[in-house]
């Protein structure tokens, strides 16, 4: 069922989000001279991926109460935050299609944005509950640079460590809500981290940009108001299309086949039910 969703979702939801973004598409012609700036996917990666795996938590309902709900090594989740870490810099540096002044500098407030997204949401966590854990500093790691990733190479860097600071805060909060508040078992946080990361950052893009960086500049940098409101506009096509598509993909799926894990194989896990080994003996 996941490969019918990720080849269905591929064509129905990430290439046409990707065209009304990159590729001259609706997003990128809004009327009344409103512009869309996403350096290197806030909207069309983030928001988009927050979204559909909302839609899908949302369809498949809360996992089993007796399901263990913990990370079962704090270890390795902090060894796929560094790759993750150090691959954004060509995920976001890569946006500038060249090895030029744009792409360092993405690559320099992307790291200045992920530190003081970590930072933030270490303070706010030690706060809130008293504590910093390693989950939640690989979390507002995560969380900086998603923000960062539709401004990185519009930005400076002084804005950036803006972007990251509010970016912890707002992604802190958005998982909490999504994981005590909603009712909807976000088994990942990703749309509590990507899709409400993305939403700031695409915000703060059409707050923050420079005019001499990119086609257009910021309602706080500049005085425009045309790609703060069309970066919004962006922002609400983008959960929309992404959460409606998404949903309708796997409710279709769900009619020809089995899409969710029964409670016996939550409880035994899906490394067993699928592939006969567990990735630990206990």
């Amino acid at each position: 069922a996941i490969t019918w969703f990720l080849v269905i979702w591929s064509i129905l939801v990430y290439a046409p989000m990707a065209h009304m973004v990159w590729g001259d598409g609706l997003l990128a012609n809004l009327p009344w001279d409103l512009a869309t700036l996403d350096f290197a996917g806030g909207t069309v990666v983030h928001i988009c991926a927050g979204t559909t795996g909302l839609a899908l938590a949302v369809y498949l309902g809360k996992r089993n109460s007796r399901t263990i709900k913990r990370a079962h090594s704090i270890p390795m989740v902090f060894f796929g935050c560094f790759l993750l870490w150090f691959g954004w810099f060509g995920f976001n540096g890569g946006s500038g299609l060249a090895a030029n002044d744009q792409a360092i500098s993405a690559m320099v407030v992307s790291m200045i944005a992920s530190v003081f997204a970590m930072a933030a949401w270490a303070v706010v966590q030690y706060l809130h509950v008293g504590r910093v854990g390693v989950l939640g500093l690989a979390a507002g790691a995560i969380a900086g640079l998603v923000a960062i990733t539709p401004g990185a190479g519009y930005v400076t860097p002084v804005w950036s460590a803006v972007i990251g600071l509010v970016g912890g805060v707002v992604c802190y909060f958005g998982v909490i809500f999504f994981r005590n508040k909603s009712g909807i078992d976000d088994a990942l946080d990703v749309m509590g981290v990507h899709g409400v990361g993305g939403i700031w950052g695409a915000i703060a893009t059409g707050l923050f940009a420079e005019s001499g960086y990119a086609a257009y500049g910021g309602l706080v940098t500049a005085g425009d108001w045309q790609l703060f409101v069309g970066n919004i506009v962006a922002v609400v096509v983008t959960v929309v299309f992404c959460f409606v598509v998404s949903y309708a993909i796997i409710w279709v799926i769900g009619k020809f086949m089995r899409v969710r894990a029964t409670e016996s194989e939550e409880l035994i896990g899906q490394d067993l039910v699928e592939h006969g080994e567990p990735a630990y003996v206990m």
